[in-house]
């Protein structure tokens, strides 16, 4: 049910992120539910990435997202018109806007020796840059009248 409730969102910052948002409506949520049901060492931070279910849970997710990407084509766009107000908004506050910055260690396929470096502006069309497809998504239902 909260994985379809994120589905629904038309707003990408809501359906993303618990960032300004109520709980329910992020695909956040049921990820961090996952993480906080399963226990240790799922959600211990300093661990998590070592068991095999963690890389299970978070290509689901990854699945989930690509889901939304398909239900919200916009999405790249509508996020980025939103980079100037969150870039005026981390001066006031002395922080920085994370959407520039290179998502260390990773690189685009082909690019760990070049200047391919994986940044979030790439998480909008990740089968373009290399073999990411999945069989099937989980695709929003239909509108009830």
């Amino acid at each position: 049910e909260k994985i379809g409730d994120a589905l629904w969102i038309r707003q990408h910052y809501r359906a993303a992120s618990t960032y300004g948002t109520s709980s329910r409506d992020s695909v956040e949520t049921p990820h961090d539910l996952i993480h906080v049901l399963c226990g240790f060492p799922m959600k211990s931070l300093m661990h998590a990435a070592f068991h095999p279910l963690f890389w299970l849970h978070h290509c689901n997710i990854d699945r989930l997202y690509e889901a939304y990407l398909e239900n919200n084509p916009d999405s790249q766009r509508e996020f980025e018109a939103n980079q100037e107000r969150s870039r005026f908004v981390n001066r006031r506050k002395g922080t920085h806007d994370r959407y520039d910055e290179w998502l260390k260690p990773f690189y685009l396929p082909g690019g760990a020796r070049g200047n391919r470096k994986f940044y979030p502006r790439h998480t909008f069309d990740i089968a373009r840059y290399g073999d990411y497809v999945y069989d099937a998504l989980h695709l929003r239902p239909a509108q009830a009248m």
